[in-house]
């Protein structure tokens, strides 16, 4: 295949920039160590037609987010091992409490999945200012707030009923809402 031709898989990529001296570099891209050809690019030629695919930038708001969210992720899984403690009936826990910790961990794990996915439409939208931030922020704080509002709320020995922390339910609620409506309305207008 001559280096004119546009390339079909990554394979054929691969071969042609052997014979050109080059090395693969790992699956699904290619370089070549004489010319520094690197392909694909920002955009690659799917499998369902030949369509132009772009390659997502991250912002340095976005990316920054994203890197705590998934640090995050440990915290989540530490709650999960409690719940498996809670359910073996390890944990001298009221049937409420564990109901609210079962809430607490779910929400929590949701909540940062569709943080994630929130952050890749803010900048997918580029959306700025005072609308891309709560965007950007809005739904990592529901992740916070939501959760932390279970979990604080059925704190205690032997607790059957919501104390003084169950308003941060709400206060996580509201930021979930306020975040999805303005990433949505933004994704909208523009």
């Amino acid at each position: 295949m001559l280096m004119s031709e546009r390339p079909s898989s990554y394979d054929e990529i691969n071969a042609a920039l052997r014979m050109h001296r080059g090395r693969s570099a790992r699956p699904g891209r290619a370089f070549c160590t004489r010319c520094g050809i690197i392909w694909p690019p920002d955009s690659h030629i799917d499998s369902f037609g030949g369509s132009k695919m772009q390659t997502l930038h991250l912002s340095s708001a976005s990316q920054y987010i994203a890197g705590i969210l998934l640090i995050t992720v440990v915290t989540i899984e530490v709650g999960g091992w409690y719940m498996t403690t809670i359910v073996r009936g390890m944990q001298d826990v009221t049937p409420f409490q564990a109901t609210f910790a079962r809430a607490g961990h779910a929400h929590a794990g949701v909540l940062v999945s569709l943080s994630l996915i929130c952050l890749l439409f803010a900048d997918a939208a580029a959306l700025d200012g005072f609308f891309g931030w709560v965007a950007r922020l809005g739904v990592p704080l529901a992740a916070i707030l939501l959760p932390g509002g279970f979990f604080a709320s059925s704190a205690g020995r032997g607790v059957t009923r919501p104390n003084r922390f169950f308003p941060l339910v709400w206060a996580g609620a509201a930021a979930l809402a306020i975040g999805v409506l303005s990433l949505g309305i933004g994704l909208l207008l523009t």
